[in-house]
């Protein structure tokens, strides 16, 4: 854990990079628990993409896929 807080705290091209991963797994984490909220039907989760380009946010806020499938959706799970 020490070493963790002191790549954060460099002002070079290493703590760059280890506040970059610090995002990414924030993401990761973040996408992960609203993937398993839709998994188990629970529609009201609100994903707000990163940008234009964030493919997996843009598909959670704008697919919806159960509620496109509908019935055939929850019949496939059981």
């Amino acid at each position: 854990m020490r070493k963790k807080i002191k790549v954060r705290k460099r002002r070079d091209e290493i703590g760059t990079i280890g506040k970059a991963f610090d995002e990414l797994i924030g993401y990761m984490q973040g996408m992960g628990l609203a993937a398993a909220a839709i998994a188990e039907n629970d529609l009201t989760t609100h994903v707000i993409p990163r940008s234009d380009k964030d493919e997996l946010g843009n598909s959670f806020a704008n697919d919806r896929p159960p509620a496109r499938c509908g019935g055939a959706y929850q019949r496939e799970r059981q």
